[in-house]
């Protein structure tokens, strides 16, 4: 029998948050509405999200089983699994697909398609008389094309070192998209994309409990202080707590979820703090043409990122960090990794071209 109930935020991870069995705390970020003790069942599905078979829903509940197991382990202990290992692995194949799974994943993934057609179709005198706004481009099923992404995620993510911040209440939030790419390293820059997974400074932020936080790091241009010299994990001040809080309210699509009912009145607050940071259409696509070549031209395409001006008390530069200058921040990157590169066209081989002439953005 068809499921129908794709989930894009799994049940288990969910139910860490309950506020009651089966039943969870929600504010509604686009009515303000809060409602207590909610139908957990009811939480981030979409029906036939990731196409019309249970393939991939059947399959990611494969995985669930195995990351379930390791972020049981993680809340109980207190610690994260050692680098490398399959426990590791698994939690790092979590976070990746909360990356990439999500109803604001596919919603992304299709504006950039859209933006992209457009622009590139534009100035076509054969399109002259068609009006390209009424109509929508994109795939059927774009969390499909999002997914498709997962092993270079992967890939990506691989060395990025793992930071657990420890909440004595149970007040961290989480969301409907509540993986969060940031980059305090590169934050000062909003004219292109810092949060690409290869980025120097790149970071991924998602709670695993209400008194629980995740943050993945890059270890090359952040330094942590632990509780103790050789744990990866430190306590959280109520400052940390809300920097992580503000962080899914930004990024969630429609829902905050939350266990504690207290908390209501402090998410009211924070939401006056947060709502200019909420884009509603972050992704940016910018066309420059060849200046040697009239019928040529780069596109590139990046998504805003929210000017946080994030603070953590345990997470800082590394000092040789801050001595980059920022010019230098946004184009370095961390690794290389193995990527199938569209052919060359034959008459640039050997030669090198530059795209000055800006010819329009979406």
């Amino acid at each position: 029998m068809a499921k129908g109930k794709h989930h894009f935020v799994p049940k288990f991870y969910l139910s860490v948050f309950q506020s009651a069995p089966r039943q969870i705390h929600l504010y509604n970020l686009r009515t303000g509405l809060a409602v207590q003790d909610a139908s957990l069942r009811d939480q981030c599905y979409r029906r036939k999200f990731y196409g019309q078979r249970d393939d991939t829903e059947d399959a990611l509940a494969v995985l669930e089983d195995h990351a379930a197991a390791v972020l049981r382990s993680i809340r109980t202990q207190k610690v994260l699994p050692t680098a490398g290992t399959e426990e590791y692995v698994t939690l790092l194949a979590f976070v990746a697909l909360q990356v990439l799974r999500t109803t604001t994943a596919a919603s992304r993934t299709n504006v950039h398609v859209d933006k992209m057609i457009k622009q590139v179709f534009s100035g076509d005198p054969r399109l002259a008389s068609a009006d390209l706004e009424a109509v929508q481009f994109g795939y059927k099923d774009p969390v499909l094309a999002s997914l498709r992404g997962l092993p270079h995620m992967l890939d990506a993510i691989a060395d990025l070192r793992g930071h657990l911040a420890i909440s004595t209440e149970n007040s961290f939030l989480t969301s409907d998209n509540p993986a969060f790419r940031y980059n305090q390293y590169c934050e000062d820059s909003q004219h292109m994309g810092t949060t690409g997974a290869l980025c120097r400074g790149f970071e991924i932020f998602i709670p695993l409990a209400p008194d629980l936080h995740l943050i993945l790091y890059d270890g090359t241009t952040y330094k942590v202080r632990p509780l103790d010299r050789f744990s990866h994990r430190s306590g959280a001040t109520q400052s940390d707590v809300d920097a992580l809080n503000m962080i899914q309210l930004v990024s969630a699509d429609e829902h905050v979820y939350f266990s504690d009912w207290r908390l209501t009145e402090h998410i009211r607050r924070l939401m006056q703090d947060i709502t200019r940071h909420r884009l509603a259409d972050p992704t940016v696509v910018v066309e420059y043409g060849q200046d040697d070549n009239p019928n040529r031209s780069l596109l590139h395409a990046f998504t805003h990122t929210p000017y946080l001006k994030l603070k953590l008390s345990f997470l800082k530069l590394k000092r040789r960090s801050r001595r980059v200058p920022l010019q230098d921040r946004i184009r370095d990157y961390r690794k290389t990794i193995p990527i199938s590169l569209p052919p060359e066209p034959p008459d640039l081989r050997g030669r090198t071209v530059s795209f000055s002439r800006f010819l329009g953005q979406r």
